[in-house]
């Protein structure tokens, strides 16, 4: 271990202690030049692997109403952009590119809270997120 570097697991981490110590290992036990090659490739891989995963993400929407929603009204877009994604996200849910769009096919019939505006909201969640945001109304 460098420094107890590798003492306190945290699952933020990429590279994992005992990988860290395999490749501190490896480096002092083969010789100078061959030990930096190999660890130069497999630092190479390593980087490689973790940089080219994508993250899938699903476009999801949610039809707002005239203020019945869970995590309240505002007329100021990007208050009400806040609000949704500080409610996903209290609720697991990690929501990008959160925005608003006028339907213009949908006519509004009452002014009840209960009553849908006329206003979508569409999310995009990362895949793993869409059964949290399903149960939770955006669809």
């Amino acid at each position: 271990m460098v420094n107890g570097a590798c003492t306190k697991p945290n699952n933020k981490k990429k590279v994992s202690c005992s990988e860290i110590n395999f490749l501190l290992s490896l480096y002092q036990t083969t010789s100078m030049k061959t030990g930096k090659i190999i660890l130069a490739a497999v630092i190479g891989i390593t980087v490689l692997a973790a940089c080219n995963k994508t993250q899938r993400s699903t476009q999801l929407s949610y039809y707002a109403t005239q203020c019945a929603d869970p995590w309240g009204y505002d007329t100021n877009e990007t208050v009400q952009q806040n609000n949704v994604t500080t409610y996903l996200a209290a609720n697991g849910v990690t929501a990008t590119n959160v925005d608003f769009v006028l339907v213009q096919d949908s006519a509004m019939l009452c002014l009840a809270c209960h009553c849908l505006s006329g206003m979508r909201i569409d999310i995009n969640v990362p895949d793993e997120d869409v059964a949290e945001a399903n149960a939770l109304g955006f669809n």
